[in-house]
């Protein structure tokens, strides 16, 4: 999928712009719309920490080196840079996550991958934290659905997840770091 990033889209900004969007989708479930208005912000000292734009829920995650890394080389977006990886705040979020959706189609295409679309990458995380030993709790935490959760399984692992952020952060770290290593470059 990442090498088909190569072919996509006509300037020298959508093709890094895919290569980032797509490790970024994979490795913290977010969803399109709040991947494509991630302020730079956001993303400091090896951790990504956000209110999600549908659910307005929090998320803490730790970011790779690796994934940092093609973030910091992200050009800015056309338009300029009003604080965003990938969005330069002209059009409202809405559209501007359709817009990205839309705009990795072409990588997806490639990857003979049944229904691909941006959204599969937070099934594809949410698979991953339980197959390596995550809880529902720790899965709804990373993807910022914790108030879903039903109360008896919340009260079950301590309270609302993410009550304590350094817990929460080396839960999801635990969880992490068994993911294969990134491997992504712009």
């Amino acid at each position: 999928m990442l090498a088909a990033c190569d072919r996509i889209g006509t300037s020298k900004y959508e093709r890094p712009r895919a290569r980032a969007m797509i490790p970024l989708m994979l490795h913290t479930g977010l969803r399109i719309s709040d991947v494509a208005t991630l302020a730079r912000d956001c993303v400091r000292d090896g951790k990504m920490m956000l209110f999600t734009g549908k659910t307005g829920d929090h998320i803490l995650l730790p970011i790779p080196p690796e994934l940092r890394n093609v973030l910091d080389l992200l050009p800015a977006p056309w338009g300029g840079d009003h604080g965003y990886f990938f969005w330069n705040g002209d059009a409202d979020r809405e559209s501007t996550g359709r817009r990205a959706s839309r705009s990795l189609q072409p990588a997806f295409r490639p990857s003979k991958v049944k229904n691909a679309h941006a959204h599969r990458f937070r099934h594809t995380l949410a698979s991953a934290i339980l197959a390596r030993g995550g809880t529902m709790a720790d899965m709804a935490d990373v993807l910022g659905i914790s108030e879903h959760i039903p109360l008896p399984l919340r009260q079950l692992v301590g309270g609302p997840p993410g009550t304590n952020l350094d817990d929460h952060a080396d839960t999801v770290r635990r969880i992490l770091q068994k993911m294969p290593r990134l491997r992504v470059a712009i």
